[in-house]
Parts: structure tokens; sequence; C-alpha cells
């Protein structure tokens, strides 16, 4: 694989994790762009990274700008890759997980809805966001960037949400895993339980993540959230 041409990779950055059994250790994000999903939470709230997905941007990184930004920062060892679906682009998530364990001993997180499973990833965290009815497109609704939402985004988001096969393969393949599902309410909670009875997940396993991309959208629902777990 050309390590100098660009790649389907929006943003690469050191930063903090902020959810999931690895907060606070700092990270290399790396994020793809492209996504088989179009969620929706409300009316307005959209997935918080729509420009991978419902307009999803023009990947500017290479692979070789990654291994630039790990030997700026030696001190960090811990990569999350995340999108937008890091598994649309097989390729170059096997090269990105087998060079960044092989080569510089990263310990690695995927994100992923858990729609397409990709063979021959090193991934010591499997980090599953299944969506649930809460993410459904509201058809007659405008996306972030004004365009009209359709039954077209509706039936692709259907089509993809669900692959509970997809998601077994990923659970037993990585190092280690927990179901990170998004919370809109305590409604949401029926839909949670099932598929963590699908996927045999326990509750230790479970980080309930509340839906919202700003402040305000996240404090309506975290009192709620914090009291039921």
């Amino acid at each position: 694989m050309d390590h100098n041409k660009k790649q389907p990779i929006v943003e690469a950055y050191p930063c903090l994790q902020s959810e999931g059994s690895l907060t606070g250790v700092p990270h290399f994000l790396i994020r793809t762009t492209g996504c088989t999903l179009r969620c929706q939470f409300s009316e307005t709230d959209f997935c918080d990274s729509w420009y991978t997905s419902w307009h999803p941007e023009k990947g500017e990184f290479t692979l070789q700008t990654i291994w630039d930004m790990y030997e700026k920062y030696p001190h960090i060892k811990h990569v999350m890759i995340s999108g937008g679906s890091p598994t649309m682009h097989a390729e170059l998530l096997r090269e990105l997980t087998i060079v960044s364990s092989r080569d510089y001993n990263m310990h690695i997180t995927l994100e992923t809805e858990g729609s397409l499973f990709v063979e021959g990833c090193v991934i010591d965290l499997l980090s599953l966001s299944p969506k649930f009815s809460n993410s459904l497109p509201r058809i007659g609704t405008k996306t972030p960037n004004g365009k009209d939402v359709t039954a077209k985004h509706y039936a692709r988001h259907e089509k993809h949400r669900k692959n509970y096969d997809a998601m077994k393969k990923w659970i037993s393949s990585a190092a280690d895993y927990q179901l990170k599902p998004v919370f809109s309410s305590i409604e949401d909670m029926d839909e949670i339980e099932q598929v963590m009875n699908e996927l045999n997940v326990p509750k230790t396993k479970t980080w309930l993540m509340p839906a919202g991309s700003i402040p305000s959208e996240l404090a309506k629902k975290r009192v709620a959230l914090m009291e039921f777990c």
C-alpha cells in the first residue's frame, strides 16, 4: 500500500479519550470519512460527525502523515480509529492497524457501528456502537447542509444497522470489547437490552452514551441516564 497516497482520513490528532473504559487516556484520533449509516436523533440533532456521513468530506491525510504524528508524540501509545465507518475501507484499516501495532507498539481501539466485518485487523479494544430506532432519519427534515432527508436515507440506514453477525465476528476477533450505545431516553433501554442479549454482552461491558452534540442537549439526558445506571 502506498503510504504517501492520500487516504479517506479527514482528521488525525492527539487528544484525551472522553468515552468508555479508557476515558482520560491520551490517544491519537484517526477519523475516516464515509459511513454506511445516516443517523439522526431528533429533527435537528444529527450524527456528531455528519461531515463523514451525511456530507462526507474528502480525505486529506496519508499513512505517512500518521507515522510522522506517532513519532512527534512518542509518549502516546493508544490510537482510536473512528468515523464515519472505518470498516468501509478494508485495505486501509488492515494496514493502519497492522503497522500501528507492529512498528509503533500502539494499543488500537476501533470505534464502529458494526455494519461490516473486516478480516485481518489488529484490534485491542473494539468499541461497538450499534444504532437503534432512535437514530432513524426523519424524512422531510433538513440535513446539516440544508438538503432534504429522504426515504432513500431511511432505507439505507435500516439496511445496515442490524448486522448482528458482523458484530459477533468483531467481538470474537478483538482482544477486548465494550458496547457503547447512544441513549436518547429511558424508552431506548428495551432495544439496548435486546441487543445486549443478542450479542451476549454483560452490563459490565456496556457504556451508555447520551445523545447530543452540544452541552445543553447532553444536559437534558445526563441526569436521567446517571440515575438509571
